[in-house]
């Protein structure tokens, strides 16, 4: 596995503990970050080493070390939802 980001979305049928769980497996495997999105909030949760950090429409996701240009907008996650 490389040492980027790894996105997640999470839906009905997938609670948000077993995304963590998965998340925490990515990060173990060496990947730097995982997102998770959360539709139903319009949030994004970044889960890295440095644990786990809540964004919001309006701000952005941090840079993950080693990609600096990929620092997306919440609210890009959830264009399909607004009807953008």
């Amino acid at each position: 596995m490389d040492s980027g980001s790894c996105p997640e979305v999470a839906g009905q049928s997938e609670p948000l503990e077993a995304l963590r769980d998965k998340a925490r497996w990515y990060l173990g495997a060496g990947v730097v970050a995982v997102w998770i999105a959360l539709p139903e909030n319009r949030e994004v949760a970044v889960l890295s080493g440095d644990g786990e950090h809540r964004y919001v429409t309006g701000q952005r996701l941090p840079a993950p070390p080693g990609l600096p240009d990929l620092s997306p907008e919440v609210a890009d996650f959830f264009v399909q939802l607004s009807g953008r």
